[in-house]
């Protein structure tokens, strides 16, 4: 069975609901129950809803860049390079998710590179591992 990625906005609207479900779930039961008016409830959700869309956004469209950037990852020598240009475009918190994942990597090429006799495998400077 082959694993085709999700698009990005399929990913971002199924991250949005499973957040606002709760709220939106609160505003439909006091519209049902006549404590709130079915239009003030609609627009609440719908703003609700594309608020939260809007900060959610850019963190689920970096773990995708993250996921993409995570299978160019070998021993080639032009991974680095990617994975320096990647890291620059992500928000914070998913740049040092990034950081973390290339660091890895060095660390699993430098380990490899020594365990098999010391064909060149990647980096196997210590100093490489530092970041």
């Amino acid at each position: 069975m082959i694993w085709r990625r999700r698009p990005l906005f399929l990913r971002i609207f199924v991250a949005t609901l499973a957040v606002t479900i709760p709220s939106l779930t609160v505003l439909g039961v006091l519209a049902a129950w006549g404590l709130l008016g079915t239009r003030p409830a609609l627009i609440a959700g719908t703003i609700m809803f594309i608020s939260t869309a809007l900060v959610i956004g850019r963190p689920v469209r970096d773990l995708a860049i993250i996921g993409v950037a995570t299978d160019t990852l070998s021993t080639d020598k032009g991974g680095e390079a990617f994975s320096r240009r990647t890291g620059l475009k992500l928000a914070p918190l998913a740049r040092e998710l990034w950081q973390t994942i290339a660091k890895l990597d060095r660390l699993w090429r430098y380990r490899a590179a020594g365990s098999c006799g010391g064909r060149d495998r990647g980096s196997t400077r210590p100093a490489d591992l530092a970041g």
